[in-house]
């Protein structure tokens, strides 16, 4: 899952699932969805980093990760 939140944790955009319906140890690269700028509300959110300890790429594993 891709989740877009500002630097408060507040979500800026809707969640996305990058692999739906897998095996575990799919290979997977979310950075296809890595968006530069998103606008909400009147204002303009421009990526700056991905939250520590979170991956863009991987293998995928059982169970729910944060």
């Amino acid at each position: 899952m891709v989740h877009y939140v500002d630097e408060a944790g507040n979500t800026i955009k809707g969640t996305v699932e990058d692999t739906p319906n897998v095996k575990v140890d799919t290979a997977y690269d979310t950075t296809d969805h890595k968006l530069k700028v998103i606008e909400k509300d009147g204002k303009r959110y421009i990526f700056t980093k991905v939250k520590d300890g979170d991956k863009e790429t991987g293998q995928v594993v059982e169970g729910t990760t944060s």
